[in-house]
């Protein structure tokens, strides 16, 4: 390695947005099987696609696209989880999909650009290579097994603009599981501190439920 820097140092030289963690339980209790390539299954990936744990993911996107000139991308877990998150939103707020089933892909990508929609929808594209610099929000409603995946997906609220845009948005949306799984899945928290160490007291079961919501302030509120 000839050259390294983190992601705070970078923030703090002026070069980033500072991103700003909130962690949303789901309080659904998840058992997940990896595959040989110590990689979640599709089996367990599409136990997540419920409509308890939607509901979560559309109230939070929501309660935070509501604030003005806010902008936001969204990972879902994979394409038809993609589209059903895109037509329980759609109702509500200006949003556009991406996967690689549909054939308006440039049209979404398009609109989303320009204001016409103001929450994208996607699976694994647009991780890179991919620059809105208003992105405000990003909401990660997958789980992840790659800190390289987990660091391209944030990097698209990352982008800072003098004076208009200093700080971003991350929404962790994380479910319980047992320690065990637990320290196999990487998320946003765990990627801003040590995941090797993190990883587990992050994703243990909770003692009690806690609810999750927003104030007239945008603050959030634990219970």
């Amino acid at each position: 390695m000839v050259f390294s820097i983190s992601f705070a140092e970078l923030v703090n030289q002026g070069y980033l947005a500072k991103p700003e963690i909130v962690c949303i339980p789901t309080d659904i209790r998840w058992d997940p099987i990896f595959n040989r390539q110590s990689l979640l299954s599709n089996s367990s990936l599409n136990e997540l696609n419920s409509p308890q744990r939607n509901s979560v993911i559309r109230e939070t996107v929501l309660g935070a696209l509501s604030q003005s000139g806010h902008k936001g991308i969204l990972y879902a877990i994979d394409v038809d989880h993609a589209e059903t998150l895109y037509w329980i939103l759609q109702v509500s707020i200006p949003c556009s999909v991406v996967h690689g089933r549909r054939k308006t892909n440039q049209d979404m990508i398009d609109q989303f650009r320009d204001g016409r929609t103001r929450l994208m929808i996607v699976v694994n594209m647009l991780t890179q290579g991919f620059d809105v610099p208003d992105i405000t929000d990003v909401f990660l409603a997958r789980p992840c097994e790659s800190e390289v995946r987990i660091s391209q997906m944030i990097g698209r609220g990352a982008r800072r603009i003098p004076g208009i845009k200093d700080r971003f948005y991350i929404y962790d949306i994380f479910d319980a599981i047992d320690p065990e799984n637990a320290g196999k899945i990487f998320h946003c928290s765990e990627y801003f501190s040590d995941a090797r160490i993190g990883r587990p007291q992050i994703h243990s079961f909770p003692v009690a439920p806690r609810v999750v919501y927003f104030d007239e302030t945008f603050g959030l509120i634990l219970v």
